[in-house]
């Protein structure tokens, strides 16, 4: 997206940053419990009993937060990493455009 101003340039960086962050928080927290699940399998030393199974065995032993666990760290790598991928492609993609015109 081209901008007349370096000013206006720096808005559309934040804004980016921020849809950004917003959207990996928002994706952190739709998937951490099917994360919890899966770090439960490749963890266990028995035979494993499941996806499903997993998933009722950890919400039965702690409730909703045990799905949750490790969500914070989760949504801070996550919203971090996909604040600063966003914002660089649409650098580059902004000078780009730039240097085609």
């Amino acid at each position: 997206m081209q901008t007349g101003s370096a000013g206006q340039s720096r808005i559309v960086s934040c804004f980016d940053a921020s849809s950004a962050g917003i959207a990996g928080s928002l994706a952190a927290i739709v998937t951490t419990p099917f994360d919890v699940v899966k770090t439960q399998l490749q963890t266990s030393k028995g035979p494993n009993a499941g996806l499903i199974q997993t998933l009722t065995d950890i919400y039965r032993a702690g409730g909703p937060a045990a799905l949750m666990t490790g969500a914070g760290a989760r949504i801070g790598r996550t919203a971090g990493g996909y604040a600063i991928v966003i914002s660089l492609y649409e650098m580059f993609k902004s000078m780009k455009a730039e240097r085609s015109a």
